[in-house]
């Protein structure tokens, strides 16, 4: 697997940590760069695809080490995606460079009223020859509400939103009809900006989704009865 964003992030936090990070499944042998375990590693499947969109994730501190968060399939996946961990008060340097950049169109995805539709916001880009950017909230529904509402660098930013779609993360449970997980969010917003992309990241969430399954000793179908212990959707739903 090529080195991405989300790795040197990851590292960051696992240097500042002042005490070990015990996910669930502790005693897994895993392997360092998808967090699967060894021996269902999903390495060789994360074959850099191309993309008409750039991402940037804004992931919740809770977030960076849980190896079941999604978000940073994207990284694995799309070699442009950069990952940056949100702070309330002062948005990451990097974060700031994108957003000045005056050949991007930068759009936070968030359910605002204000929010374009995907096809608006193609069309936006197109019109001024700006390479469309998206920036994912990682977290819960409820960590990225909270984000959304208690930032106040986020709040001058232009959104857009997506028709309501069902999950189907086998790993958390949904908090309510319309949570997505981070991946599903991405991957529905492509439908409608790169089809041939949305399939690839389709393919490789459900690479994903199979393999932790298999790790924790369920098969793909058993998840019905499973009961994570929180939601990683993003909270994408139409208004």
């Amino acid at each position: 697997m090529h080195q991405h964003s989300y790795h040197s992030l990851r590292q960051a936090r696992l240097a500042r940590a002042t005490k070990p990070f015990n996910a669930r499944g502790a005693r897994l042998v895993r392997c360092g760069d998808c967090l699967l375990a060894q021996e269902h590693c999903i390495c060789a499947q994360a074959v850099p695809a191309g993309c008409n969109v750039d991402w940037v994730l804004l992931m919740h501190e809770d977030e960076v080490l849980k190896p079941t968060n999604t978000g940073r399939l994207l990284a694995e996946l799309f070699p442009s995606t950069a990952v940056f961990e949100w702070a309330r008060l002062q948005p990451p340097e990097g974060l700031l460079r994108l957003l000045a950049d005056p050949d991007r169109l930068c759009l936070l995805v968030f359910p605002a009223e204000t929010a374009l539709a995907p096809i608006e916001a193609k069309y936006q880009a197109q019109q001024k020859s700006r390479r469309l950017t998206l920036i994912l909230l990682d977290g819960t529904w409820k960590q990225a509400r909270k984000m959304f509402n208690r930032t106040p660098w986020l709040a001058g930013l232009a959104s857009i939103s997506l028709p309501l779609l069902s999950g189907h993360y086998a790993l958390r449970k949904a908090a309510h009809e319309g949570c997505l997980s981070t991946a599903e969010a991405a991957a529905g917003l492509l439908d409608y900006l790169d089809a041939s992309a949305a399939l690839a990241l389709r393919t490789y969430f459900d690479q994903f989704n199979r393999a932790y399954l298999l790790s924790r000793g369920l098969r793909p179908t058993e998840d019905k009865n499973s009961q994570p212990a929180t939601s990683c959707a993003i909270g994408i739903k139409s208004q």
